[in-house]
């Protein structure tokens, strides 16, 4: 099990963003992308018929439920990301 490393807990291992992680002919990276929590991470997927993104926490169309953050860093955050995945 794998945890951000801004969120570590017992029991997981942390990653940093920029993690990488192989399976096969798959690759998938690991992207800081908070919204309701600081350590919040996308997944993004190589090496299918076109990239996916493993999305486990972000954000709603103009807005974001609980966040801890404002919601304009988080759109900067996660903007910024995406295009650094490609």
């Amino acid at each position: 099990m794998y945890i951000s490393e801004r969120e570590a807990t017992f029991g997981a291992e942390t990653i940093s963003e920029g993690h990488e992680f192989n399976v096969g002919s798959l690759k998938a990276k690991a992207l800081l992308t908070w919204g309701h929590s600081r350590g919040g991470m996308t997944f993004f997927v190589t090496g299918l018929a076109r990239p996916v993104a493993v999305v486990g926490d972000s954000i709603f169309a103009g807005s974001m439920g609980g966040g801890n953050i404002s919601y304009k860093e988080a759109i900067k955050n996660n903007v910024e990301n995406s295009d650094a995945a490609r």
